[in-house]
């Protein structure tokens, strides 16, 4: 296949060689050049991904081509670089691309310092661009109709394949021997092999297969059509042992045998070759594949929000009532998940990440990795999807889908559709939360492949808070107030939200602990236990009023509004009465009498005063004191006529400054058989009930009276609520009074 240096096999090389370059670098310039018609504050920075991927790949076709990038500081100057065409000799010899990889009005727009907005940097070691956030660097690509006419001078290209310059093989590399079909052999992996091979005036006579047709044509397509299958088919008119020859990406060239799969930026060069000398090799022919970025497209679900303490997995003290569970975690979600093939579905290509500062999760230095997976995200340590779709047994996905609405049999349906809609969580506590009233935060889906995706939109959810209102404290205070009585005071449980460590402040002067807006208190004094308000003071008045409300604990004060306030009085009556009493039996016709006589047994009872006195007078009696009303006889008769309670009735007169009322009591009455010792014949007298029905109002509160017998002269004994007298014996026995409070004082 020799030839002789000649305009024409310029042209020839430039046809089936460079003519897939030059549709790949066309492709550059106008996605460059194309101005995005979505909003631009929505899109600019996926636009700009975009710009950049396509000129790291104009700038390793330049360089592919013998361009250099060397010395290049600014991202104009290699915008520029990218203007330069070959030079003469370049023109002349260079295989490939001789020509611009970019449009002359190409204009790289800088900006200085743009805060937390994304920048193209031009890497100088590293001969591309690259995307930073907060930096300096250039804002977009654009079109400027000033730089058309603008010239560039020629640059030098040194490829290690170059046409040949003088008469002979097209490349400059070694002869290949003309014999028979031996494949590529030792050749360098960039040449092409060719079968057959003659010189001379015979190469020149013979006829010239025809090109291999390469499937699917050249083209930009979906990602989720890729790994994209690859065909190379023959002529129909093509002898049956012309064998197609193909190379991927400028590698070795093999013999073509079935079909293959090629990824994203891939070009793919074929042609026939006979072993028959009569036949030329066919052209060469090229296709290269390639995508636009899938735009990455993420949800974010908060299962409630305002949340409360109890929803967040806050301690409570436990009631009688079982608390709110905790919500669920934050769900991210990948609607778009099924236009990606699982084989990029993989977190070497994407990753989810989050801040939970309200931090950029793109650039943050606190920002959270989501979890790595591969081939989708199926069955990854209990996240993302299993093996039949979604985790339907995740109460959030199922709450969610009822919620709007969802029938059983959508569901379901929901979950094999969502096979590959990848989606994490986002756990979070009360401690994750501090001291902030708000969680703001920020999730991004970040490709790492800049050639297959671009990374998504930042989306938020700013979780607050619901504020709950602490429920009022609960008094125990004596029913009847006395000094060295406590108060005590508790917290409400039942209702499963009274928070661990909750406080309580009390005052004893009447006044409310108040609230200074941030949870504590203003006044007051911390409840550590039962105290008694009397404690300390000097003068006693009678009244302590005791105020007191719940105050969050220290720790979560802004998940908490602060009790109202509970109030209660202690109260211990100062009064004091000046009185006298009387003691009398009443018979089965009513009539009063100050003795009761037994005929029957030859017993008697009587009531007397301590002095002899038909009246017992006492002074200065106060609440709970025990004072005496007088004193009661009995003669145990030797009758032996035995009685197992006979009763009788008695009453108490009370005179307390000219305030009278009467208290009635019934008396049992215990006789035995005189048959024995004379304990064993000893006659026993019971106070039925010590505290009698009747009340009095002392100082607007009412009083009953409680009789008790006291100290029993010799011949008999007493306790209490009984007096018992040895046979034939006459006992005297004290009766005492306590006048007891029947009103709560709060």
């Amino acid at each position: 296949m020799k030839t002789t240096k000649s305009s024409s096999r310029s042209v020839a090389a430039f046809s089936l060689i460079e003519l897939l370059v030059v549709v790949a670098v066309l492709a550059v310039i106008g996605a460059v050049a194309v101005v995005s018609l979505t909003p631009r504050n929505a899109l600019v920075e996926s636009k700009l991904e975009q710009d950049v991927a396509r000129l790291n790949g104009a700038i390793k076709i330049y360089i592919g081509n013998g361009g250099s990038m060397d010395g290049i500081e600014t991202a104009q100057q290699a915008v520029d670089q990218l203007k330069r065409a070959a030079d003469a000799d370049g023109q002349e010899r260079v295989v490939g691309l001789r020509g611009s990889m970019v449009d002359h009005r190409l204009e790289a727009v800088s900006e200085v310092q743009g805060g937390e907005r994304t920048r193209a940097v031009w890497k100088p070691e590293q001969k591309k661009f690259v995307l930073e956030v907060g930096t300096s660097g250039v804002s977009e690509f654009r079109m400027n109709e000033a730089l058309g006419s603008q010239r560039y001078v020629a640059a030098e290209r040194d490829t290690s394949l170059d046409y040949n310059p003088e008469a002979g093989w097209i490349w400059t590399s070694a002869d290949v021997s003309s014999g028979g079909f031996t494949g590529p052999t030792g050749l360098p992996t960039t040449n092409t092999p060719t079968l057959g091979a003659i010189s001379g005036t015979a190469a020149a006579n013979r006829a010239t297969l025809v090109a291999p047709t390469i499937s699917p044509d050249s083209g930009v397509y979906p990602l989720s059509l890729f790994p994209l299958e690859v065909t190379i088919s023959k002529d129909a008119t093509t002898p049956v042992d012309a064998k197609i020859w193909y190379t991927v990406q400028s590698g070795v060239w093999e013999v073509y045998t079935e079909p293959f799969t090629v990824e994203p930026g891939t070009v793919v060069a074929a042609y026939v070759s006979s072993p028959d000398p009569a036949w030329n090799d066919s052209p060469r022919v090229a296709a290269s594949y390639d995508t636009d970025p899938e735009a990455l497209e993420i949800e974010v679900w908060t299962p409630v929000n305002p949340i409360t303490y109890v929803e967040a997995g806050g301690e409570v003290e436990p009631g009688n009532y079982t608390p709110t569970e905790p919500v669920g975690d934050i769900e991210v979600f990948f609607p778009g998940g099924w236009e990606i093939p699982d084989v990029y579905e993989d977190s070497e290509q994407f990753q989810f990440f989050w801040t939970m500062d309200g931090s950029d999760p793109r650039s943050s230095i606190t920002r959270v990795a989501g979890i790595t997976f591969q081939n989708g995200y199926k069955n990854n340590n209990g996240h993302g999807n299993n093996e039949s779709g979604v985790d339907i047994s995740n109460k959030n996905w199922v709450k969610r889908a009822e919620q709007e609405g969802w029938t059983q049999e959508e569901i379901e349906a929901f979950a094999i559709d969502d096979e590959k809609k990848p989606h994490d969580k986002i756990s979070y506590s009360i401690s994750t939360w501090g001291d902030a009233t708000l969680m703001p935060i920020r999730v991004v889906a970040e490709a790492k492949n800049k050639k297959l995706m671009s990374t998504s939109l930042v989306l938020s959810s700013n979780i607050s808070i619901n504020r709950t209102k602490l429920r009022q404290p609960k008094f125990v205070i004596p029913d009847d107030p006395q000094r060295g009585d406590t108060v005590e005071i508790s917290l409400e449980v039942d209702y499963g939200d009274m928070p661990v460590g909750a406080r309580v402040y009390y005052t004893t002067d009447g006044t409310d602990p108040g609230d200074d807006g941030t949870g504590n208190p203003i006044t007051g004094t911390l409840y550590t236990g039962p105290f008694d308000p009397l404690l300390g003071r000097d003068i006693y008045d009678g009244e302590v009023i005791i105020i007191a409300r719940v105050y969050p604990p220290e720790d979560h004060l802004q998940w908490f509004d602060s009790s109202y306030s509970s109030s209660g009085a202690f109260i211990v009556p100062t009064w004091d009465v000046t009185g006298e009493a009387t003691g009398w039996f009443i018979d089965e016709s009513g009539n009063l009498a100050n003795y009761r006589d037994d005929t029957q047994g030859g017993s008697y009872f009587y009531w007397s005063s301590t002095g002899g006195d038909a009246i017992e007078n006492f002074a200065d009696i106060s609440n709970r004191e025990r004072f005496q009303i007088g004193q009661l006889s009995y003669h145990n008769g030797s009758g032996y006529v035995a009685s197992d309670g006979e009763s009788f009735d008695f009453a108490v007169q009370l005179d307390l400054d000219s305030i009278s009322n009467q208290f009635n009591y019934q008396i049992n009455q215990y006789i035995t058989y005189n048959t024995g010792t004379a304990w064993e014949n000893a006659d026993t007298i019971q106070i039925d009930s010590t505290l009698s029905t009747e009340t009095i109002n002392l100082f607007g509160a009412n009083y009953a009276l409680n009789l008790e017998f006291g100290e029993s002269s010799a011949g008999g004994s007493s306790s209490l609520d009984q007096f018992t007298v040895l046979e034939g014996e006459t006992a005297t026995a004290a009766l005492y009074g306590t006048l007891v409070s029947l009103d709560s004082w709060w």
